[in-house]
Formats: structure tokens, sequence, C-alpha cells
């Protein structure tokens, strides 16, 4: 039969394959697919099981194909006997609740009630067995981590049918385990941001340990640095002199990494290729202290996660809104405690800034200039921003003067841009949780005169459509840990 030796059901080549041959162990189709989750047979492109059984037991396997599959077909004839051909869809249903449109199909066998069997014919897959491990694959669920200034962000991913589903997310002030006010930036300890972080996924109802975390960017120091053409296995070392210009602690206390940007159009021609290994390479250059590095350790060990990797937040934020293209856009992240511009060219980083200001300063200005608590500025913030009408003309004026410094800020940076490079951003995009205050969208488009849109994260994401607005609000909030959970979803691939 061309099975080698490869067990299937327990019959093996050297087995005559006859209804007295095959275990009696009651197996139904999705007991079996369970038992048998990985057949490893070699490449072929018809592989089947013939019969020579009675007419009595022929008329069993047709009666009892039919009631497995339900399009037994009752084409052979005489002695010998081969199974119903039926679609994977149908078997897939049923075997693991859902479809799967690959010009495959499933050979069905019923032994007298006892046992199925299914044999694969395959004019796709050079191998039987990356089909039973890929089809039958347990679904994962992935979680990712961000932990901001004011609040912690949790969602988790699975993957189906190619696609990213999102099954809970959630987000949880820091501003209480603190004793002060929601909307606050914090420095929690250790020991309260694990119970932060376990209080947030009790609530959001996570079932996953497995996770991707994000780092705030003030954590880190990002530089670009320019080095002299040196052979490719030099580049490390190189790399690592220029780097000591801009670092102010040993190398050793650190995590250095680095990459090289590309040039814009090195890959034209020969000439111009020669000309970019001439000039030298601009590098990214990331650092991290070794110190918060363990402490960041420390809290997902003591929260019980299981984080692959870390990655500093302007990158999770980057795979989150940024669609591929060659178009060069801007990320503002307006957070509780500042306010982060990341320029985007052809999806890598070229250009980062903070500005020390954030929603929180907003919130400490109009308590101090209204003379009302903390917690009452707070909420007027969030309830009227700059559409509170005539009755909050003070409210819109004090909002506007602490926006006005940062968009100015903003402005410089882009301006800084355009002129060393000679190119104009195509659009603003917003991400964070101030970029939600009412009114705060009319004014960056006219600071900045060019487009400006609201992140849209979950739009990357398979979700219920009919909470399509509510996902479209809380976009920008969730961009980091959006990001960081889609990298952490695309490494079980």
């Amino acid at each position: 039969m061309g099975i080698g030796t490869t067990m299937i059901c327990g019959i093996t080549e050297a087995s005559p394959v006859t209804a007295s041959s095959v275990i009696a162990a009651k197996y139904d189709l999705n007991t079996l697919c369970k038992a048998y989750p990985a057949i490893a047979v070699p490449p072929m492109d018809f592989l089947y099981l013939t019969l020579q059984m009675s007419r009595q037991t022929r008329s069993s396997l047709y009666e009892n194909t039919e009631q497995a599959s339900g399009t037994g077909e009752r084409s052979a004839r005489g002695k010998s006997l081969k199974a119903a051909v039926v679609p994977i869809a149908k078997i897939s249903r049923s075997a693991s609740g859902r479809g799967n449109k690959a010009s495959l199909k499933v050979i069905v066998m019923v032994f007298n009630k006892d046992m199925a069997v299914i044999v694969l014919y395959n004019k796709v897959m050079s191998s039987l067995s990356s089909f039973f491990s890929s089809f039958f694959k347990k679904e994962v669920s992935i979680l990712g981590i961000d932990i901001g200034s004011s609040a912690i962000k949790v969602i988790q991913l699975k993957k189906k049918r190619g696609r990213a589903v999102l099954e809970t997310y959630g987000e949880l002030a820091l501003g209480p385990y603190a004793g002060i006010e929601v909307g606050r930036a914090v420095s929690l300890s250790t020991e309260k941001t694990v119970e932060a972080i376990k209080d947030i996924m009790r609530e959001a109802k996570t079932t996953t340990l497995a996770c991707g975390a994000a780092l705030p960017l003030s954590s880190s120091l990002i530089t670009f640095v320019s080095v002299p053409p040196v052979p490719e296995k030099q580049l490390g070392e190189v790399v690592a002199i220029e780097a000591r210009k801009y670092i102010p602690v040993p190398l050793n206390e650190v995590l250095l990494d680095w990459s090289v940007i590309p040039k814009e159009d090195s890959y034209v021609t020969d000439e111009d290729s020669t000309k970019t290994e001439k000039s030298g390479f601009d590098v990214l250059v990331v650092a991290i202290h070794n110190e918060y590095i363990n402490n960041y350790q420390a809290i997902m060990s003591g929260s019980g996660l299981n984080p692959s990797f870390y990655e500093i937040e302007i990158f999770s934020a980057i795979r989150a809104v940024v669609d591929q293209g060659l178009a060069t856009n801007m990320i503002i992240d307006f957070g509780a405690r500042s306010t982060k511009l990341y320029i985007i060219e052809r999806g890598i980083l070229r250009a980062c800034h903070i500005i020390n200001k954030g929603s929180q300063d907003i919130t400490l200005a109009l308590s101090k200039a209204l003379s009302i608590p903390v917690a009452e500025a707070e909420t007027m913030k969030r309830s009227y921003g700059l559409k509170g009408g005539p009755e909050y003309k003070e409210l819109s004026e004090i909002i506007t003067v602490n926006l006005d410094y940062i968009f100015y800020e903003a402005n410089a940076a882009l301006l800084n841009y355009q002129k060393k490079y000679q190119k104009n951003v195509g659009k603003v995009i917003l991400v964070g949780g101030g970029v939600l205050l009412k009114g705060f969208t009319d004014l960056a488009k006219i600071s900045f005169q060019t487009g400006v849109q609201y992140a849209d994260p979950f739009g990357k994401l398979e979700t219920p459509a009919f909470l399509a607005e509510e996902f479209a609000e809380a976009g920008p909030e969730f961009a980091v840990a959006i990001g960081a959970a889609l990298r952490r979803l695309s490494e079980l691939e």
C-alpha cells in the first residue's frame, strides 16, 4: 500500500488490512482526531486503504460512513471497497470546529461502527505530517502588556484562520495604588505594580501567561549615529565605540542594540550602492540600563507572566498603527506624564523626541486656576475638553494654552526633520489616552496643517462588529499593548 512502517490507527504495511485486524476501540471521528493529531506519512499523491470484506460488512460501512461524514458515496462495487471521499471542510467542522478551503480530501473508513480511519488525498502539501500538525494544532492565546505612567493596559489575542482575533482586553488606572487621583502619573514599587497586574488580569479574565511586554520610552536612550564605511564583521565594534559618545554610563551597565538604517536609494543602481558603501552607514542605537531590565523581570516574575521579549513602546506603537508603505508619518503619543513624538519613514524610525508635558499637566493647571480639587478638574477635562461652550470659556483657554506649548514643540521637531531630509510628513497619527480630549484633533489640524487621525490598532484585529465604535474610541490607548501582542503572536508561526 505504500504506507511503509508508519502506524495508522495500529495498522502497518505488514498487517493485512481487514475488518478483523482493526483494533475495536469504539472510536468515533472526533475521538480519532484527538487521539492521532499528527500522522507522519511520506509524501505521495494518493493514499488509500482497500478492504476485503463481506457484503454485510460493506453495508455497515456505507451506513456508518454516511453517518460520520454526511456525504458517503456508494460508488464502490465488488469485494474491493474504497471508503467514501469527503470534502475536508466537512471533516474539519466535526473535528476541530472550523473549515479549511485547502484542496485536500479525506477518506473516512468505518469498520462495523468500531473505528474510523482518516486517510488523505494530498495534491497541495509535500507531507501529510505537516498538514496534520498545522490542521489540528491547538489555538494558543497570548498577551500584550503595556505598563504606562498612569494606567496598565492588557490585551489577549489568538490566531485563527491567519487573523489575529481579540479575546479580551482591559485597562486599570494606577493612581489609586499610590493613593492619588485617577489619571495622575505614578512611580509604583515592584510589589504594587505586581498587585495591579494581577488585578487587571483577573478583571479582564485573561487565560494565558505567555506575553510580550512593552517598556516605556523614558527607560531607554535612543539615538542615531553615523559610522564610517567598514566591513560588516567590524560594524558592531564601530557602533559600540560611537555609542559611548551618547551613553552616559559604562556600556557593561546597559543592554545595547542597534540596527542599520537602509539608504533610500541604495538599491537603485550599482553606482549608487558603491556610493553608499563609501559614505558609511546611519545606525539606530538603543540602550536600556540593566537595572531597569532587572526590575521589569521581577515584575513579570511576581505576576506569574512569561514574557518572550521586552521592547520599547515606540516599536510596539509603530507595529500597531503604521501601515506598510513609503509615506512619512508622525506619531504623537500624548500620555499622562509626557508627550512622545516619532517620525516614521518607510516603516522605519527616523526621529524621536520627548516633550516633558502630558495630560496630567492640563488637569493640575485646571485645578490651580479654578481652585478646584484635582479629581474634579480631571472630570471636567474629560467631560468637556475644548467643547464646553461659552459657559466653560476659561476651561477651554487653560487647555488651549497647554496644548499650544506641546504643538509648538512638536512642530519644531517636525520642521527640523523636514529641513534635514527635505521631506514632508504625510499625516499625523494620534496615540495615547490624552488624545481623546474633546476638540484635540481640531486644534491639532490647525497647528500641523496636515492630515490628523486617531490610531486604529483594533483595525488589525478580528473584533465583534457591533462594538466597532467602542474599539475606535479605545484604539489610541491600546496601541502599545496591541503592538506587543502582535509581535508575540507572530512568534508562534
